[in-house]
């Protein structure tokens, strides 16, 4: 059916239709050659775009979801199927849940019988459609927690907008966990946290995404925890490239056997509050291909009394560089000596032992 453009007096005005449904394009309106308003794109409302012929569900509760990119929507009971999403079509989904962090976490989990790529805002399923100028959840601890929890089906989630600059607790706590099939990631690049050290933000985000190959953009802001965010992403190759200064990093590439380098660790890591721990302990256990890390603090710690360094042991089993390639290069601040908080010695909770140290 052929697409027409409706007459108007100023550019706020402009319709296009196909009958009667009305559709507002992306198209602009000349006055002159030197005069032109745009009609901008809405965000984007969290969207699938289908690779094969599939159905979704979200479990815990109802949403709606859109079959003609936010035109009209159709409620879906917590648990059941949508129709069938051909492959290359996309649906959309929108909701005003309120995270729940009772026995119950987040506000619900998605499942699919057919492969499909995340884009667009899951701040749609908080706010509707009114999440443009939403920047802040504070108070919505849980809010995405296990939201792709074991989705096999899940593809590449590298063009999905996190826009929040400030996040709660358990925010995204588990989002793709065990989603083994993900390529990609979208960024993490939120500026603040609303609660300091029990925060756990964006731990076990990617836990177990075996697939994952690509490294998405992480915050360095030093509020944030990172525990266990890529634990057992066996496909993970490089991390250098970008620099992080978080609250907590426990096992957060622990397992990772395929990664090479890690990211710059500016080494003001802090402690947290009793029986929580804090630092870098088991941060890259068991990466056996681990063959460049670069430090930048003046510490290599262990326990909950190390301030301004890496604790790399808090009582646990692995130290930080346990199980790293068995030569490499260590690299640091030139002209800053790093002590130690216990033993001096090399080894998995101090330098790697047998690897070249150099300054830069």
């Amino acid at each position: 059916m052929a697409k027409n453009l409706k007459k108007f007096a100023q550019h706020t005005d402009y319709e296009a239709y196909t009958g009667t449904t009305y559709l507002r394009p992306n198209v602009s309106l000349c006055l002159d050659v030197k005069d032109v308003h745009y009609n901008p794109v809405p965000p984007l409302c969290l969207t699938f775009e289908a690779i094969e012929d599939g159905t979704f569900s979200f479990s815990m509760n109802a949403v709606q979801y859109s079959l003609d990119e936010g035109s009209t929507w159709t409620t879906l009971s917590a648990g059941a199927s949508s129709p069938t999403i051909a492959a290359g079509r996309k649906i959309s989904w929108k909701a005003e849940l309120v995270p729940s962090s009772s026995s119950t976490y987040g506000i619900g989990t998605f499942s699919s019988t057919g492969r499909f790529n995340v884009i667009g805002n899951p701040l749609s399923l908080l706010y509707g459609e009114n999440f443009k100028d939403v920047d802040n959840l504070s108070g919505k601890s849980y809010a995405f927690y296990s939201l792709f929890a074991n989705c096999v089906k899940c593809i590449d989630a590298s063009n999905m907008k996190l826009t929040a600059l400030v996040v709660e607790r358990y925010c995204y706590y588990g989002m793709f966990s065990g989603c083994t099939s993900l390529i990609a990631g979208p960024a993490l690049d939120a500026a603040t946290a609303s609660t300091y050290y029990q925060g756990y933000h964006f731990d076990r985000m990617f836990d177990s995404c075996t697939s994952l190959e690509t490294l998405p953009s992480l915050s360095s802001s030093a509020t944030f925890s990172y525990m266990y965010t890529f634990y057992g992403c066996t496909s993970l190759v490089h991390a250098s490239g970008q620099t992080i200064d978080p609250t907590l990093v426990q096992y957060m590439f622990a397992g990772c056997t395929s990664l090479q380098t890690g990211p710059v660790l500016n080494g003001t890591f802090q402690t947290g509050t009793a029986g929580h721990l804090s630092g870098g302990a088991g941060l890259y256990s068991g990466c056996s291909s681990l063959s460049q890390i670069t430090f930048y603090g003046t510490r290599l710690g262990q326990g909950l009394d190390c301030v301004e360094d890496i604790c790399t042991h808090v009582n646990t089993s692995g130290g930080w560089v346990k199980g790293v390639a068995s030569t490499g290069t260590f690299i640091k601040k030139a002209g800053v000596t790093i002590s130690y908080n216990g033993s001096s010695s090399c080894g998995v909770n101090n330098i790697p032992c047998n690897w070249t140290i150099v300054e830069q």
